[in-house]
């Protein structure tokens, strides 16, 4: 008896442990011969077994698994079923051509099951398939096309999904700005502009995430204008957004008014608790190059922490403010070698000594 066979035979055994150790190591011996019996071990009684099996399943791969575990996608049992799904988001690639084929299933649930997969493949020959769906009766199917379509982060998918976004309902709407997000570019920001006018809160919130998320100097003054009306939790998502994604940018994308109102907010949320983050701020700050934005940076020359004072020395030189050296000098002669070389920095560029 070969030592696959045994295994085999083990995977009936009795004991628990027996089971579970034959399907591990059946998924070490790389024999797709053991791919019937692994998966016959999806349906063993101990979650142990179970696991050892998802896992085998995977480390084998290969077209014949999937063509195994495809049966499984119209099981009754719930349970049954999303480990069979959880499989196949990590080996469908290897039967690409069988999970396209049920995209055109008589059974709906079994067309959202497949492109939830194949949106987890991260292979963009599903991507044709995945458009195709978007023209599905079922609005479920639609809408989980959409969001692997997100996944795949293939472009190509663009023009189709501004199209059903505009005849879409709310939840397709928002379906399609969250994958819009996810795949970016220039072409997706005059769309996510247009949501901001829809009447759905909900609506308006993924646009104003999505348009954060793309740095687009074009979506800046959008952004800030929502700081003035939207509530406390969304302001903080885009003032992190705006400091994360637009560095380098908001200075010749903004007016000077939105540029003035993004500094005190901007100052007015220092997050505490993240000192990276203020790090991004208080520079996003100083590029802004506004001069009223010289006192609140002052004051951050006394903060009792010195990533802090560094970030303030770096906005201070940006902005160019003379009134700023008489605080930076004393700081060349402290202690902290890091925040000394960031107050002459910053000297030197007031002084235009070094390069705004």
């Amino acid at each position: 008896m070969s030592e696959v066979a045994r295994l085999i035979e083990k995977m009936s055994a009795e004991e628990e442990l027996e089971r579970r150790k034959a399907a591990r190591m059946l998924g070490e011996r790389g024999d797709e011969e053991a791919i019937p019996i692994l998966v016959q071990g999806l349906r063993d009684p101990s979650r142990g077994v179970q696991e050892a099996a998802i896992e085998a399943l995977i480390k084998l791969r290969g077209r014949r698994a999937v063509k195994e575990l495809i049966p499984l996608l119209r099981e009754n049992d719930a349970s049954l079923r999303n480990m069979a799904i959880e499989i196949l988001r990590e080996i469908g690639g290897g039967g690409l051509d069988l999970l396209l084929h049920l995209l055109r299933d008589e059974v709906a649930d079994v067309r959202i099951f497949v492109a939830d997969i194949l949106g987890n493949t991260g292979d963009n020959k599903a991507v044709e398939g995945l458009i195709a769906l978007l023209n599905d009766p079922v609005e479920n199917v639609r809408n989980q096309a959409i969001i692997s379509l997100g996944q795949l982060k293939d472009k190509r998918a663009i023009p189709a999904l501004l199209e059903v976004g505009e005849k879409g309902n709310e939840w397709t709407k928002f379906a399609v700005i969250e994958a819009l997000s996810e795949l970016g570019g220039a072409q997706i920001i005059d769309s996510l502009i247009n949501y901001l006018e829809d009447e759905n809160e909900l609506i308006k919130k993924a646009s104003l995430e999505a348009l954060g998320k793309t740095g687009h100097p074009k979506a800046a003054p959008h952004l800030v204008k929502a700081l003035r009306e939207v509530e406390e939790g969304t302001k903080k998502r885009i003032i992190r957004n705006l400091v994360e994604n637009f560095r380098g940018k908001l200075s010749s994308c903004l007016t000077e008014g939105h540029r003035s109102y993004l500094v005190a907010t901007l100052v007015e949320n220092l997050d505490e608790d993240d000192l990276i983050f203020n790090f991004k701020l208080i520079e996003t700050v100083g590029s802004l190059r506004v001069p009223k934005a010289t006192g609140p940076l002052i004051r951050l020359l006394e903060h009792p922490n010195g990533l802090i004072k560094i970030a303030a020395c770096r906005g201070l030189g940006m902005i160019g403010d003379p009134a700023a050296l008489q605080h930076l000098f004393p700081l060349t002669r402290v202690p902290d070698e890091d925040l000394c070389q960031a107050a002459q920095e910053a000297i030197e560029r007031i002084r235009g000594d070094g390069k705004r």
